[in-house]
């Protein structure tokens, strides 16, 4: 596991630019939710009905972390190359064969990748607060908490997406794709509504609606029983889908050889 944790350092040495433009992308989004959240709030004429503002306005860290969901979520599809490459460059059968862990082996992708999100996220939430002193809704022990659900939320998809597609390039259109839409979906932006009874039940189990539902309640400094339910059933996905990963990968290169 230390070995292939290690392994995943150097190669990310060879990919700088994948480290810059995660650092730009977070910092972008807490910009870009700094400046909105800042703005006088009015509903407008719009064909969709917004439920989550009730008339005063989305919270600061419902809106900082609304908009770093998305783009946390994509990050994780691009970061997970790690895993994707040595799949497509028939690496993970040389690691399969070796006499190491293969829950180990995954394992030491996932923690890489999710300390690769979560931390420059904590940077640039640090920075914003301490530094330049703004208020962001809440301490940034609570913000590190909220975002460790995201990031693993993050690096959990990307790996269950990836144990199906085997192309890199692929793998990330479609896992970007996703992460996007779902994202929006789910209220990262604002709160969304079709007038569609099915769209809306699909809403209502995406992993990211259940995550804003922390975030808003949390936010309002509400007893967590009141999202015990959404919290659960995000770690459950996060569990199910990394174990579902898990058991696909081991299935086609481990009991193959």
């Amino acid at each position: 596991m230390i070995s292939v944790f290690i392994n995943d350092m150097y190669r990310m040495e060879q990919e700088k630019g994948r480290i810059i433009l995660t650092f730009v992308m977070i910092g972008a989004a807490i910009a870009a939710a700094l400046f909105f959240a800042s703005r006088p709030y009015s509903a407008g004429n719009i064909a969709m009905t917004v439920e989550d503002y009730s008339g005063s306005g989305r919270g600061m860290a419902s809106t900082i972390l609304g908009y770093m969901t998305m783009f946390i979520m994509m990050l994780g599809v691009s970061m997970m190359f790690l895993f994707s490459d040595d799949k497509e460059k028939k690496q993970i059968e040389r690691i399969a064969a070796a006499p190491i862990s293969f829950g180990g082996y995954l394992a030491a992708h996932g923690i890489f990748i999710f300390g690769i999100i979560y931390l420059p996220s904590l940077i640039w939430l640090g920075a914003a607060a301490v530094i330049r002193g703004i208020d962001l809704g809440l301490p940034l022990w609570q913000y590190a908490l909220l975002l460790s659900l995201i990031c693993g939320l993050s690096v959990a998809f990307s790996m269950f997406l990836n144990s199906f597609i085997r192309g890199t390039d692929s793998a990330n259109m479609i896992g970007s794709a996703l992460a996007v839409l779902t994202s929006i979906l789910a209220g990262g932006f604002y709160a969304f509504e079709a007038g569609n009874k099915i769209l809306e039940t699909i809403i209502r189990i995406l992993p990211q609606k259940a995550f804003f539902t922390v975030v808003e309640t949390v936010e309002a400094n509400q007893h967590l029983g009141k999202c015990l339910a959404s919290l659960l059933f995000i770690i459950i996905v996060i569990i199910g889908m990394i174990g579902f990963a898990a058991i696909k990968t081991r299935r086609d290169y481990v009991y193959s050889i």
